[in-house]
């Protein structure tokens, strides 16, 4: 059910489906009649008072609403989802944990225990990777981090990721296309922000790799970027008695702590996972923690709504 409101806003209200016919707002009603009708016929002695009481408020939330579109007015999709859909969903948890007693053991894209989609902890990043779930602590994306801004992948010690995904320019560098290992040497495409990059499912422009990893891997060897030697770095590393160190604590518990080609994507990719931007000013007003200004709401709801940007499946992470 929780799923199922996601698609509400990500996917019917904003008329996705059809933008030309404008069914968002009734598609959207009985969407939201039919969670409150499934929990109850399924489970008929159990109390969902809590559920269908937000799912009456959101609905008449709605129809006023579609008195106001009537009238030539936009949706108000930012207070649609902080004042009604975040209270739908706090009931459907409540009522999934202590009615249902059912907690969800598989690994899903997202969290179904996060309140809202503007938050780090909505999302499981290991959805997206070979790992699938990380037992090392904060060692293993301290180790990546550290290996981030260390130019020894490079092959003359030079260039490191951060030389391109700089921190204080969102990850990127700013320019149209980026420079290239060799001097004067233009690359083809620009710098990409590695932020929100472990959402995604396919990476680099021709989205030639499915995994963090792998694409750390492909930059690391690329010729007319690092022209590093896994073989090579490998060896720079293992002069490091404090990488020795790290490497062992990051990888404590497996089977191999030393440092190895494998150990240093991992760790490079681990960092990257935590790179998420939910810190907004607008990510705490969607979910309640700070206020914006009304220009900022009306953007946003003219972005989700007759700016066709609507089109756009995934609200949060455009």
């Amino acid at each position: 059910m929780q799923l199922r409101l996601v698609k509400i806003y990500t996917l019917g209200i904003n008329n996705f489906d059809c933008q030309i016919i404008k069914t968002g707002i009734p598609e959207t009603k009985a969407a939201l009649f039919s969670i409150s009708n499934i929990l109850n016929i399924s489970y008929r002695n159990a109390d969902f008072s809590m559920v269908n009481n937000s799912i009456d408020s959101a609905v008449a939330f709605l129809d006023r609403q579609q008195i106001r579109v009537n009238q030539g007015a936009e949706f108000d999709y930012f207070t649609f989802y902080r004042n009604y859909v975040v209270p739908v969903n706090l009931s459907l948890i409540n009522a999934r944990k202590n009615i249902l007693k059912f907690d969800p053991q598989n690994i899903r894209a997202l969290n179904l225990d996060a309140t809202t989609l503007f938050e780090k902890e909505a999302y499981n990043t290991y959805f997206f990777t070979k790992l699938q779930r990380s037992n090392n602590g904060d060692m293993l994306p301290y180790l990546g981090k550290l290996l981030f801004f260390d130019p020894i992948l490079s092959v003359n010690n030079a260039v490191s990721c951060a030389s391109c995904h700089k921190p204080n320019m969102a990850y990127t560098d700013g320019l149209p296309k980026s420079y290239g290992f060799l001097k004067n040497d233009t690359l083809p495409r620009n710098t990409p922000t590695i932020l929100n990059a472990a959402l995604q499912r396919n990476l680099f422009m021709d989205a030639s790799v499915l995994v963090l990893e792998d694409q750390a891997k492909t930059v690391v060897q690329n010729e007319r970027e690092m022209h590093g030697d896994f073989k090579v770095v490998v060896a720079k590393l293992n002069q490091s008695s404090t990488y020795k160190k790290i490497f062992s604590q990051a990888f404590a518990g497996t089977k191999d702590t030393a440092i190895s080609e494998e150990g240093i994507l991992k760790a490079l990719a681990e960092f990257q996972r935590t790179q998420l931007s939910f810190d907004s000013p607008f990510d705490k007003a969607m979910r309640g923690a700070g206020t914006i200004e009304q220009p900022v709401i009306d953007g946003y709801n003219i972005f989700y709504g007759q700016s066709q940007m609507r089109a756009l499946p995934f609200c949060r992470t455009l």
